[in-house]
């Protein structure tokens, strides 16, 4: 089983930005639940959408050749999360590319409400097939992207 950090793509342009979303089902786990507190998915799983949206845009932008890897970033701040049956919204900007990295801006927001939001972050660019199987990717892309 994989596990999806985004559900959906929304638009994109090659090299320049990416929005898309992730919406959280019931049957997806949370931390918090099995601790007697309110059923949310985990905060720090917001970060790794932004990271995951990096990603698409690289494999989307490459045509399935590379990907971005999480390297760094600047400031992450995260103010909320989503509960199960919620859906959030997420953005990432590109502002430079280098050889081998990509340096973005993103944000998610639910209900046009931002939560969380990284700056000044880098992802280093690499060999797909090396991280994951092109084919694969294809097909769930044709699951994931929005109809025309």
């Amino acid at each position: 089983m994989r596990y999806r950090f985004i559900d959906r793509v929304s638009d994109f342009r090659p090299n320049e930005y990416f929005r898309g979303l992730k919406v959280v089902s019931f049957e997806e786990y949370d931390l918090k639940s099995s601790l007697g507190q309110a059923s949310l998915f985990p905060p720090v799983l917001l970060t790794e959408c932004l990271f995951q949206a990096a990603y698409w845009l690289e494999v989307l932008s490459s045509d399935f050749k590379n990907c971005a890897l999480f390297s760094s970033f600047d400031k992450l701040c995260i103010t909320d999360s989503i509960r199960p049956g919620s859906r959030a919204s997420i953005e990432i900007n590109v502002f430079n590319r280098e050889k081998d990295f990509l340096y973005f801006n993103g944000a998610v927001t639910q209900n046009s409400i931002e939560i969380a939001s990284i700056s000044n972050a880098c992802a280093e660019i690499r060999n797909l097939a090396d991280y994951d199987d092109p084919d694969d990717l294809k097909t769930l892309f044709s699951e994931i992207q929005k109809n025309a």
